[in-house]
């Protein structure tokens, strides 16, 4: 409905990574940078890590941490990026410290495909709880 929407180019890019088609998500994520400049780059973090460019996505998530701590990001940003590198640990660590510090769509997590493989996890339905959310 709206060409000119990065967000819905996000969203895009978002139903491409959950398929593994990852240069489509690619293009998509070009075009939400061209209309939001900066705004997909734990996206593209998360397919560098799943294409074979681990280098690209610790250079990633050096700065989106960096971003998370001067209250820039979603709670969202980091989780994705260490579950595109495989450490669901650290998903965990960085989601956990979202919700201490709600930050915002922390409460995606609950409906966000990305998240799938940390939904069998134990840790998973504790965090929920800790945000008064079912899992």
């Amino acid at each position: 409905m709206n060409p000119n929407s990065g967000i819905a180019y996000i969203h895009i890019a978002l139903c491409h990574l959950v398929r593994r088609r990852f240069a489509e998500a690619t293009v998509a994520l070009d075009r939400a940078g061209d209309l939001m400049p900066g705004s997909p780059v734990a996206l593209r973090a998360y397919i560098d890590a799943q294409t074979g460019n681990r280098q690209a996505a610790l250079s990633a998530l050096a700065k989106v941490a960096a971003n998370t701590n001067a209250g820039r990001g979603t709670a969202l940003d980091l989780p994705a990026i260490y579950l595109g590198l495989g450490d669901k640990d650290g998903a965990f660590e960085a989601l956990n410290r979202a919700c201490d510090r709600r930050l915002p769509l922390i409460e995606e997590l609950r409906v966000d495909p990305l998240f799938d493989p940390l939904r069998s996890d134990s840790r998973y339905p504790l965090l929920l709880h800790r945000m008064n959310l079912t899992p």
